[in-house]
């Protein structure tokens, strides 16, 4: 049910990218008011303006297999096309009950492509981690085998689509150059 490749279609807050595992783990780390509204204020905001003023967001995919998430983001810029890359590991989570909330540990990101802009600030807020790596539980409802709905810790609503039975994360060997955050 959980497996494939699926595309976000609905986001209930303007940041698309906070259904990345990155931006969850990042989330995750603001252990203070004070720091949350930082990363609403600072880290998000910036990252739209930057996002809206060099290019375009285009699709915004989860490809689930196993025990593991694929997140991807593309993006067309003037420097050509990149897509921001997050590999998370998934586990049914010990502190919500029910089978529908997961744990997002996360293990990697990358930035695919030239994009210069957007690596500096995520490494910018990679520093502020603290080391955080792992997200507050995503909790997932399944209307059918083809839309689910997760909402994270803020209540967020993200509705995706189920594109692709396929579980293979896109291959992004023709984009050239690799930034690595994490």
């Amino acid at each position: 049910e959980m497996e494939g490749t699926w595309e976000l279609s609905f986001c209930s807050q303007p940041y698309l990218f906070r259904s990345n595992p990155f931006f969850m783990a990042r989330r995750s780390s603001c252990s203070s008011d004070p720091i949350l509204r930082s990363y609403y204020e600072d880290d998000c905001m910036n990252l739209q303006q930057t996002l809206q003023s060099s290019g375009k967001i285009g699709t915004i995919r989860q490809i689930v297999k196993g025990g593991q998430m694929t997140s991807e983001i593309d993006f067309v810029t003037g420097f050509g096309k990149s897509a921001l890359v997050s590999i998370a590991a998934l586990r049914p989570s010990a502190i919500t009950s029910g089978p529908s909330a997961w744990d997002v540990s996360l293990r990697s990101c990358e930035v695919k492509g030239n994009y210069p802009q957007l690596a500096r600030q995520l490494r910018e807020i990679k520093a502020v981690m603290s080391g955080v790596i792992k997200a507050p539980p995503f909790a997932t409802t399944y209307l059918d085998e083809n839309v689910r709905i997760g909402r994270d810790q803020d209540g967020a609503v993200y509705v995706f689509r189920k594109a692709l039975d396929n579980t293979n994360p896109t291959d992004y060997s023709s984009i050239r150059g690799t930034t690595k955050i994490i």
